[in-house]
């Protein structure tokens, strides 16, 4: 009988995120600070590669960690990658910034944000601490109050699927 829980699979050594080294306290694969002229950059928003499901906590771990995964695959690969920073409560705190070089360049969305403003900017703040990003890119309208070096990208324009 083969035991194929998320486990197993993770420490299974012909498991290709094996590969890259993990960092923080969840072991999630670092991906790298990268230069990017954020002048006028050309993103996919990232609720165009996932679906946007509710997740539990295990499962929230496991998809930070893969998508830093396919970050460092792709940046071994030689492409850019500029990794999302999403968040929920403070308990997620502990693993969501895990995996991000500090001072690197990070994109963030405001889709959502504006309905518990509060938590998103105790999350934001985490973030600055934890990350100290270079540079924001902020997906959607920023709020007034949220500090560092900002560049908005409207979020309907980013969008490569109309829904």
């Amino acid at each position: 009988m083969v035991n194929n829980t998320s486990k197993c699979m993770r420490n299974d050594p012909l498991v290709m995120r094996n590969e890259y080294a993990g960092c923080g306290k969840w072991n999630i694969p670092l991906v790298r600070k990268q230069e990017l002229n954020v002048g006028n950059p050309s993103l996919i928003a990232c609720s165009d590669t996932k679906s946007n499901d509710y997740m539990s906590l295990w499962r929230q771990i496991e998809s930070v960690a893969k998508n830093r995964w396919c970050g460092a695959y792709w940046q071994s690969k030689g492409l850019t990658v500029i990794p999302t920073i999403s968040w929920s409560t403070p308990s997620s705190y502990d693993f969501c910034f895990d995996g991000v070089e500090e001072n690197s360049i990070v994109a963030i969305g405001m889709i959502g944000c504006k309905q518990n403003r509060l938590n998103f900017m105790r999350g934001y703040y985490a973030m600055l601490e934890k990350i100290h990003p270079e540079t924001i890119i902020c997906f959607g309208t920023p709020f007034p109050e949220m500090q560092g070096n900002i560049v908005t990208v409207d979020y309907r324009a980013s969008r490569k699927v109309v829904r």
